[in-house]
């Protein structure tokens, strides 16, 4: 395959590139022969390209313009920014979202007719009530915090 002007802003510095869709035709070759002739392999050290080595692959090897090379850098600056700056808006529109609810809940708990009891408290309540033969309604229980309605 053809190798192109990148569009990914992962690229840490400089113009990526990428593979394009033409494709270049191959013969076709056993695996077998094809392993034994193949190159040994390269470490990650060597698969990773410089910003210049990608510049000059481009310009050189690939017909594009130091201009058509400067825009698409200046794209993936902008990409990052744009990212950059959601990122922030992200976090703060947590925050902001996490104190909302963080005041509701006091809110609804300071103003709500609901009595919390510990488990402790409640087996005495409980052995009060039904001593006195109060009926007991709306009772929920959960991790030893009963909530009475």
């Amino acid at each position: 395959y053809n190798r192109i002007l990148g569009d990914n802003p992962a690229c840490s510095s400089g113009c990526p590139v990428q593979l394009g869709w033409d494709s270049f035709p191959q013969p076709i070759v056993p695996i077998d022969e094809y392993e034994t002739n193949r190159l040994p392999r390269r470490t990650r050290r060597h698969l990773q390209l410089t910003s210049i080595t990608r510049r000059n692959s481009l310009h050189y090897h690939f017909g594009y313009t130091h201009t058509e090379i400067e825009q698409g850098s200046e794209e993936i600056k902008k990409i990052k920014k744009q990212r950059l700056i959601t990122k922030s808006l992200t976090t703060n529109m947590e925050k902001r979202e996490e104190f909302v609810q963080n005041v509701t809940r006091k809110i609804k708990r300071t103003f709500s007719r609901e009595k919390i009891y510990y488990k402790p408290e409640w087996d005495q309540f409980k052995l009060r009530r039904i001593g006195s033969g109060v009926s007991m309604h709306q009772v929920g229980m959960n991790h030893g915090i009963v909530v009475v309605r």
